[in-house]
């Protein structure tokens, strides 16, 4: 059975906070992602936080989706990351968003993260292969989209309400579909915590 994971790429518009407008100025379009799954659980992080992992609707529509089919076993291991890092309280990696963009900086492992490694290391988990060569704490929001958009993957390219009246009409079970944490298999207390580590910026 195939599932359905949306990357969802954040363009700073005038106005945003500093953090924002810098990212996206350095390295434009996006300063920011988050991975989204069927049921509305999200996951990312914010500069100076920690990650989350909680429902998010996406009405700004400055968000781009790139959504991708993977099978029912990847979409769940790229599930037990995202709540197994909300669940340890994973930090913002101020040093390592500076660092991914400088290529002779070779940033220090820290257990913490920022949201666009946060995203690819997602993915990694789920054995997604567009993903699996890449350095995830090189990756900025940009990169990543470039990445995706470049893949022969089934990708659909969106924004926020359409996608959502897409997956409405295309999958009716998704919206009805329980969390997949209250699966026992899936408690964060019966798995530990990944070896992959977990971009983001100030909060939209």
């Amino acid at each position: 059975m195939s599932r359905t994971v949306q990357i969802l790429f954040y363009k700073p518009i005038e106005g945003d906070c500093f953090m924002n407008r810098l990212v996206g100025y350095f390295d434009p379009p996006f300063c920011h992602v988050e991975v989204r799954f069927e049921n509305g659980m999200a996951s990312s992080i914010f500069s100076g936080e920690k990650v989350f992992f909680k429902q998010r609707t996406y009405a700004n529509p400055n968000y781009v989706i790139e959504a991708i089919t993977v099978p029912d076993a990847s979409y769940m291991d790229m599930y037990r990351v995202c709540a197994e890092r909300e669940r340890v309280g994973m930090g913002f990696d101020s040093f390592g968003m500076y660092t991914s963009v400088l290529p002779i900086i070779k940033p220090i492992g820290s257990g913490s993260t920022f949201c666009s490694r946060h995203v690819t290391e997602v993915l990694q988990a789920g054995k997604v292969s567009e993903v699996m060569q890449l350095d995830a704490s090189k990756m900025s929001p940009s990169r990543l989209y470039q990445v995706l958009k470049r893949s022969k993957r089934t990708i659909i390219d969106s924004v926020p309400y359409k996608m959502n009246k897409m997956l409405a009409e295309t999958h009716p079970q998704a919206t009805a579909r329980r969390n997949p944490m209250e699966n026992p298999k899936l408690n964060p207390s019966l798995y530990s915590q990944g070896s992959i580590p977990a971009i983001s910026f100030k909060r939209s």
